[in-house]
């Protein structure tokens, strides 16, 4: 990844979780490789950030909607 893939939060919204959290994990490994003082001028860490925090926040909600779904279906199957 030389250059940075922004993604807005409807998109995000439709990406497959595979997507989503391969994504998350490269933004993480950028932002440790210029943490760490490897140098690339096409990528800044302040945006690297930002797109780990919509990234970050993406995979917490689909973690969360996941958990509840599996309760509601753990629900709906114990009234039967």
């Amino acid at each position: 990844m030389n250059k940075l893939n922004k993604y807005n939060t409807d998109y995000l919204s439709i990406m497959p979780d595979d997507d989503v959290f391969n994504a998350l994990n490269t933004v993480k490994r950028k932002i440790n490789e210029l943490s760490n003082g490897r140098k690339n001028p096409n990528l800044n860490i302040n945006d690297l950030q930002v797109e780990y925090c919509y990234l970050n926040r993406e995979t917490s909600l689909r973690k969360v909607r996941k958990a509840k779904h599996e309760e509601y279906l753990a629900q709906l199957f114990k009234t039967r």
